[in-house]
């Protein structure tokens, strides 16, 4: 009904400071690690003779344990008992896992995965999941990072850890008849009290052993008000049902109330339709027709060009897409010189994937390529305005792809890269002296190749 459960928020409170333990650095974190996991990792605490708060911690810390992502950097997380591979603690999804406190840069040598010694700890998949997904580069004085799976940003909230962790009841297929989305509250409400027999009508007073006159006051037979009679066989409630019920053809005859709304349910919805279309005025269909050929909708136009870089520099341009979102996706991206000339141009199918790593593969694929020709002077334009304000550190991080994302911002950094923000001004001055020139108008998007 739209009543939160205190029991859910109150767990949800607790997760909270499960994450604060687990992730900052406090003097209370600090007295809670060293008065209950001295000697345990904190997956493996218990909570024997423990305090009232420590205890409801525990209570949530599994839910909140399997939403907690360490990304890797220096690769102090345990290796057994912290989610590093965003498939959950290996202690309790490999059959072979032990309580041994192993960290993750252990199992790393000379920047490369130990595989002899993966292949002696797990299985073949995860010891192949690991290699294919996870880098083994370490950053030396950078602790690992904390990512929160349960929303995109991968910013810990007390709203999305309570819809991890609550309890849900299972769906009936009634209440998605009910519970209508742009249906008002009211409404809703009042139809899942009529529903579940919550009215205070006669017999259910009665059932509760309250005393009153059994009288219906909305008719003149003076029968017992029942949820029957009231909604279904008062002689107002007959009227509204065979008005609307024969239109659809249903029939009332001999049904309960319950019956009867199932009914109207599972019948046809374009027919129910159909009852109110017919209804209408031929007046009001002619107005409709007369205001929509009288609509003129507003046209917008942008201008798409593709300059060249100047001398000593290259243009990479690159897109993804994908069929679905998520479904089968590709990645490409082309390189010219300052006459325009191609240098490499590469597309590649990724699989199944979203709009988002597409462009994101895209432009990784592209630097990775620039490095190993050593361009050192790149204009890098994309076509995505997310990916763009994520990579000039405007916008939060998708968790999801923080290592895809934070690899472009390194190869970045270490070449000399105009992106798409660096170069708006710039560009929008010479849009505006075309303007006033032919006067035109209108915003630029980038072209892969040709004049708009």
């Amino acid at each position: 009904m739209g009543f939160k459960s205190l029991f859910d928020i109150s767990n949800a409170l607790f997760a909270k400071l499960w994450w604060m333990f687990r992730t900052q650095t406090s003097l209370w974190s600090t007295f809670m690690w060293n008065k209950y996991c001295k000697k345990h990792h904190p997956v493996m605490a218990h909570n024997r003779g423990a305090s009232q708060v420590w205890r409801k911690m525990i209570w949530v810390r599994e839910d909140v344990e399997h939403e907690i992502w360490w990304q890797q950097k220096e690769g102090n997380a345990s290796f057994w008992m912290d989610n590093w591979t965003k498939q959950g603690a290996l202690y309790y999804i490999e059959p072979q896992g032990v309580e041994e406190e192993v960290e993750v840069k252990e199992l790393i040598q000379n920047g490369q995965w130990d595989i002899a010694r993966l292949q002696q700890l797990l299985s073949q998949d995860m010891v192949e999941c690991i290699v294919e997904s996870i880098g083994p580069k370490l950053s030396v004085g950078t602790q690992d990072k904390a990512w929160w799976m349960g929303n995109l940003h991968g910013e810990f909230t007390v709203r999305s850890s309570f819809h991890v962790i609550r309890q849900k009841r299972e769906e009936f297929e009634w209440m998605n008849n009910i519970w209508i989305g742009g249906l008002p509250f009211k409404i809703s409400f009042f139809f899942w009290r009529i529903w579940r027999q919550r009215i205070p009508t006669d017999d259910v007073l009665k059932r509760m052993r309250v005393h009153v006159v059994l009288k219906c006051y909305c008719c003149n037979e003076g029968k017992e008000e029942t949820m029957q009679h009231l909604f279904l066989t008062a002689p107002i409630a007959q009227k509204l049902w065979k008005h609307f019920a024969s239109c659809a053809g249903i029939s009332i005859e001999g049904v309960q109330l319950q019956q009867l709304i199932t009914i109207w349910w599972d019948w046809p919805g374009q027919y129910k339709s159909e009852v109110s279309v017919d209804k209408r005025k031929d007046s009001e269909l002619e107005g409709d027709a007369h205001h929509s050929s009288a609509y003129k909708p507003t046209l917008y136009y942008r201008i798409v060009y593709w300059e060249k870089p100047d001398q000593e520099w290259v243009k990479c341009n690159t897109d993804g897409a994908c069929k679905e979102n998520p479904g089968q996706s590709s990645y490409g991206f082309i390189i010219r010189d300052s006459r325009g000339d191609l240098i490499y141009a590469e597309a590649q199918k990724i699989g199944e994937a979203t709009n988002m790593e597409a462009e994101i593969m895209g432009v990784l694929k592209a630097m990775q390529y620039c490095e190993t020709q050593n361009f050192q002077k790149i204009i890098l334009e994309t076509y995505s305005l997310v990916l763009t304000n994520v990579l000039v550190k405007q916008w939060r991080i998708p968790w999801l792809h923080a290592e895809n994302i934070e690899n472009i911002q390194q190869s970045i950094a270490r070449k000399q890269v105009q992106n798409i923000d660096d170069l708006e001004m710039e560009k929008n001055k010479k849009q505006r002296k075309r303007n006033k020139k032919y006067g035109g108008g209108g915003i630029e998007e980038k072209g892969n190749g040709g004049g708009g």
